[in-house]
């Protein structure tokens, strides 16, 4: 993708040129659009985008490269830091190439620690720390997985107040969940508070406690001024083969416990959400969601889509109007 961004601005100069232009537009459209989410995710594409051209279009990053670059880098950080290969090896041996191609030296570096650190192998481990690189507050979840996890994660993360930037949802060989989010607070700024950390961590890992519990219903009412804002639901399949996975778009107007819903249907509909990229412009959403079934293979089942549709479209009405 980045390569592909790159044959098409061409040059440093013009990517220079369309970073400043697309920064100036979005702050000059709505200043409240702007926050450190979306500076530190224009800051990653300029800069891995600039690399591509210095590097040279006619020689792309090859992907067994990038898995072998990131996993020495964090690997030396983590031997620095006193840990012995022999609790490095075993570890990674369960965590899937996807997970070293989705994730920084210093992410891995910062989950690793927290993992080979925790005080209760047994319980749900919940790592949260502001992110300058990430543009927000990331939350690390570790725990035996199953099919309603990310309902359940998503439904406390909205009653919270909190707003998910970003989730990467993850699985390793050994049915451990490696789940990231990057959440900002109702303001829209990263939740830097120790106090505020502590609470949010300590209300996820009681709501994570018991297997299967059944995910919080959200209650937040939507901010006034959203109320008056119609934002028809739209919502479209695309498949991705060389990924192995399935694209939801969805356009919807934005509200508190969108994303739970969302994974209710996913749950529902027995879909697993391999990735999401979410999107928030005034109110409307625009949230992109990777798919597959629970085969791990792309969604070609017509009634699985109508499934998820036609589930997400009634949650969403349903809500609205409870609301009303």
């Amino acid at each position: 993708m980045i390569n592909e961004f790159a044959q098409a601005v061409g040059s440093r100069m013009r990517l220079n040129y369309l970073y400043l232009l697309t920064v100036a537009d979005i702050r000059a459209t709505n200043q409240e659009l702007w926050n450190s989410w979306k500076a530190a995710l224009l800051n990653e594409l300029y800069n891995v985008t600039s690399q591509a051209l210095r590097r040279g279009l006619e020689n792309p990053l090859d992907q067994a490269e990038l898995v072998a670059v990131t996993r020495h880098r964090a690997r030396d950080r983590l031997l620095e830091d006193g840990f012995d290969p022999d609790q490095l090896e075993p570890l990674w041996d369960n965590f899937t190439e996807e997970y070293f191609l989705r994730h920084s030296p210093d992410e891995i570096v910062w989950q690793t620690h927290a993992i080979l650190e925790r005080d209760d192998p047994r319980a749900p481990l919940i790592a949260l720390r502001p992110s300058p690189e990430r543009g927000g507050t990331e939350i690390f979840v570790y725990m035996p997985t199953d099919p309603g996890l990310f309902e359940r994660i998503t439904a406390m993360l909205d009653q919270m107040g909190l707003d998910v930037m970003d989730a990467r949802i993850l699985t390793s060989e050994d049915h451990y969940a490696l789940d990231s989010y990057v959440v900002l607070d109702d303001q829209g700024l990263a939740i830097e508070d120790p106090a505020r950390i502590r609470e949010i961590r300590q209300a996820l890992i009681r709501g994570l406690a018991k297997p299967h519990g059944e995910a919080t219903r959200v209650t937040r009412r939507p901010p006034r001024q959203f109320r008056h804002f119609e934002i028809r639901t739209s919502i479209e399949f695309k498949q991705d083969e060389p990924n192995q996975r399935t694209i939801m778009e969805l356009i919807t107007g934005d509200r508190p416990g969108l994303l739970s819903a969302v994974a209710r249907a996913f749950t529902h509909c027995d879909v697993n959400i391999r990735n999401a990229r979410i999107a928030t412009f005034g109110a409307r959403a625009e949230d992109v969601f990777y798919i597959t079934d629970h085969d791990h293979h792309p969604i070609h089942d017509q009634a699985v889509l109508d499934c998820l549709r036609e589930h997400i479209v009634d949650e969403l009405d349903s809500e609205k109007g409870a609301r009303l």
